[in-house]
């Protein structure tokens, strides 16, 4: 029988004395162990502590070991909102433009970045000619919807070509372009359901 102790407490494994015979006549029982449990294995620790030292030296974090900090997107909104609602659903925003761009471009038969909800394996192959070109439509419409609601923010495509190089290729910005992002996120965010219209916070 084991029994696990909380950390720091001592733990005892008994084992059940052998059954006596006339051969082991006279021996003593044997006794029990007594073993230290910490809760964790040590090496375990050190694994985690190695793995979080390796992430927060990387240069883009900057010390930080947030979700946020992985990505461009995250350190972009971080930087720009400090209310927590309001960064995570900017954040949200972004990753889901990206995913847009993802199925759009798997549909097509292109590379994806990571996270394309095109259809693969059983799904595809269930699909007739007909329905599988009506999905390759509706993934380019709902890219194009997101990034129409973005053109009015400024001339031409430049806030699409902004948001798509944040979220979807993951660069950090120049400066020059903060000011196009910020509000081509509080569009996304509309649009996606996630905020209410007139909420700029």
């Amino acid at each position: 029988m084991i029994t696990i102790v909380p950390p720091g407490k001592r733990g005892v494994v008994r084992r059940k004395p052998e059954a006596p015979s006339t051969i082991a006549y006279g021996l003593q029982p044997n006794r029990p162990r007594v073993i230290y449990y910490s809760g964790s294995r040590p090496e375990d620790t050190r694994d985690e502590a190695a793995t979080k030292a390796v992430a927060l030296a990387q240069p883009h974090r900057k010390g930080d070991g947030g979700d946020l900090s992985g990505t461009a997107l995250g350190r972009f909104c971080k930087m720009h909102w400090s209310d927590g609602r309001t960064m995570i659903s900017r954040y949200d925003a972004g990753s889901r433009y990206a995913e847009l761009v993802d199925s759009d471009r798997v549909a097509q038969g292109l590379a994806p970045r990571q996270c394309g909800l095109a259809p693969d394996g059983p799904l595809a192959s269930t699909m007739t000619e007909e329905q599988f070109r009506a999905y390759v439509d509706l993934c380019r419409i709902k890219r194009e919807d997101a990034e129409a609601v973005m053109v009015p923010v400024a001339h031409g495509r430049r806030a699409v070509n902004v948001i798509y190089a944040l979220a979807y290729e993951d660069r950090d910005l120049a400066g020059r372009d903060h000011g196009v992002a910020v509000n081509a996120l509080y569009r996304l965010a509309v649009h996606f359901g996630l905020e209410k219209v007139g909420f700029h916070g």
